[in-house]
């Protein structure tokens, strides 16, 4: 629960290997979940943005950005809904973006990475590690190329400002602290512009 506008990585700390993917939210999604006294509580993001440059024959160089919209915040209950965009919770008027940038990528084999990275949100910036799935690659009906990512996490609200809570006449909380965060991710490769002929005039 990622500076409002497009979100794009700075172009100029790219490999130059590494392809530049967008990410495709249509047919994308960002989960997260809490615990709410004896269940936990599920909802998502629907408005969010990423692009990364990324290699599969040199990971580690991989760069990623992923921005999300924290007024986008959908649990299925309007006035819930309205409650966390509160300041109480993700202050969505102030803050209106949450954002994450890698900082490292190791290759763990077999298509599995950790992600080190800073995750700012509420104005707060703390260090973040994702674990990442790589699903690989395919072509779709319009000819393009793309990759496929699940990478999740687990953070502590606490550590962002976020506090709120209440105890019930028992005694117990009724939000726990740690909210776990899960990306399901399809990235599109940018297609290169295709080379300008030379024409000679005679």
């Amino acid at each position: 629960m990622l500076r409002t506008g497009i979100l794009c990585l700075m172009l100029a700390s790219m490999p130059v290997s590494a392809a530049t993917w967008n990410v495709d939210s249509s047919h994308s999604n960002i989960i997260f979940t809490v615990r709410h006294l004896v269940t936990k509580v599920s909802g998502t993001f629907n408005t969010f943005k990423g692009t990364l440059a990324f290699d599969d024959k040199s990971p580690e160089s991989s760069k990623v950005m992923v921005e999300i919209q924290t007024s986008s915040i959908n649990t299925a209950n309007s006035q819930r809904d309205e409650h966390l965009r509160s300041p109480d919770f993700l202050n969505s008027s102030r803050h209106p973006a949450a954002i994450f940038n890698s900082t490292k990528v190791a290759s763990l084999g077999k298509g599995q990475f950790k992600i080190e990275g800073t995750l700012t949100l509420r104005g707060q910036t703390r260090p973040v590690v994702l674990d990442v799935e790589y699903l690989g690659t395919a072509k779709d009906l319009q000819g393009n190329i793309r990759g496929g990512f699940v990478a999740k996490t687990k953070i502590s609200r606490k550590e962002f400002g976020v506090s709120w809570n209440k105890l019930t006449d028992s005694g117990n909380v009724v939000l726990g602290d740690e909210v776990e965060l899960q990306m399901n991710i399809a990235a599109v490769e940018e297609r290169p512009l295709e080379a300008k002929k030379e024409t000679t005039v005679k």
